[in-house]
């Protein structure tokens, strides 16, 4: 049987795909493939499984465990266009396209293609659902995977992170209700992404939103808990050595003397189950995921409503 990259050159050339097709389609570099067909490099497992889908032939073929290379009709069309893609809202299309661009260092294409799908009616919270989440989740299984440096993950985050900030600016939300949401990560959690996902279903909801992000002093977020009289405060923690900052943050949130006591939310890839959020931070809510924030928001609004309605 021949080898990996002898075999992905065979039916990449038979799908009549070009390397540059192939990169674009699953937003790795050209010369990745290359490497791939020349067998200096072999892609990770989330790589492969792409290779697999795109390419439509088993894992099994690719790797040279069986001559059987099909696993569903072709159906995939190559010549597909950002503008359909957008016209179309093919969310996967939409990720593949703006991934390519971002691990390429082209920033304004993928921009581009973000704010297309924005005006031709795609939702915010829509396209953080369907696009910005699938999409880093893809970002970090590519450094992972080793395929992507440390710096492109920055590089891509902070793109992103970018273009929400745009996008919400860009938005007229009417923030029509009384209830208040702070959102912070502990002093020593550097990736702030999710907490500015979060931070927009709240807004999107008229809540007033309070994003302060990363190295917020205690002093600095004590006055701002004293003079807003916060109802909800959502902490982010991506790495685990970071969770005993985050207990430390919120231990001393409960101590303070404040006019009321906000809900703690708090979610993030550090924390594996309910009880680490629960029974080691003491938070009140564990957002498992970001997309779960929808329901937990009208919970908390009701919730909030019930007890103004017992203090009149």
């Amino acid at each position: 049987m021949s080898d990996f990259g002898t075999r992905l050159k065979i039916i990449r050339k038979t799908r009549n795909i070009t390397q540059s097709d192939l990169s674009k389609a699953l937003g790795i570099a050209q010369s990745t493939v290359a490497n791939y067909e020349n067998n200096t490099r072999f892609p990770g497992e989330s790589s492969l499984k792409d290779l697999s889908e795109y390419l439509e032939v088993s894992l099994d073929y690719l790797m040279g465990l069986t001559d059987l290379r099909s696993v569903a009709p072709q159906n995939i069309n190559n010549e597909e266009s950002i503008d359909e893609a957008v016209e179309t809202f093919n969310s996967q299309e939409l990720r593949n396209q703006i991934l390519h661009y971002l691990i390429n260092g082209k920033e304004s294409e993928a921009t581009k293609i973000l704010k297309n799908a924005f005006d031709k009616g795609f939702e915010l919270t829509s396209m953080i659902e369907q696009v910005i989440i699938p999409l880093m989740e893809r970002v970090g299984s590519l450094w992972e995977d080793g395929e992507i440096s440390v710096a492109q993950e920055h590089y891509i985050s902070n793109v992103i992170e970018s273009f929400i900030g745009y996008l919400s600016k860009s938005i007229n939300t009417h923030q029509d209700k009384s209830y208040s949401a702070l959102l912070i990560t502990p002093l020593s959690e550097d990736h702030v992404l999710p907490l500015k996902l979060s931070s927009e279903y709240f807004r999107q909801k008229g809540w007033r939103v309070f994003y302060l992000g990363k190295s917020v002093p205690l002093k600095s977020l004590k006055s701002i808990m004293l003079r807003e009289s916060i109802d909800v405060v959502v902490v982010s923690v991506t790495m685990d050595y970071n969770l005993k900052s985050a207990e430390h943050l919120i231990t001393t949130l409960k101590e303070w003397e404040l006019a009321k006591q906000p809900i703690i939310l708090v979610g993030g890839n550090a924390f594996k189950n309910d009880s680490v959020a629960k029974d080691l931070l003491k938070a009140d809510i564990y957002v498992k995921k970001i997309e779960d924030l929808s329901f937990i928001i009208n919970q908390l609004e009701t919730q909030l409503k019930n007890q103004q309605d017992s203090w009149v």
